[in-house]
């Protein structure tokens, strides 16, 4: 499609402290380092 998602390696996800930080590097028009917090009580453990 348009917008496919690849994985190449964990070297573009890192954790600091509880963050999660996960970097989208293509396309362009998305690049930008994420950061996701998990939650303490909201669903289940994936």
């Amino acid at each position: 499609g348009e917008y496919d998602v690849y994985t190449t390696s964990s070297d573009i996800i890192d954790e600091i402290g509880k963050d999660i930080f996960f970097e989208i590097t293509h396309p362009p028009e998305l690049q930008y380092t994420y950061r996701v917090r998990p939650t303490s009580n909201f669903g289940g453990i994936f």
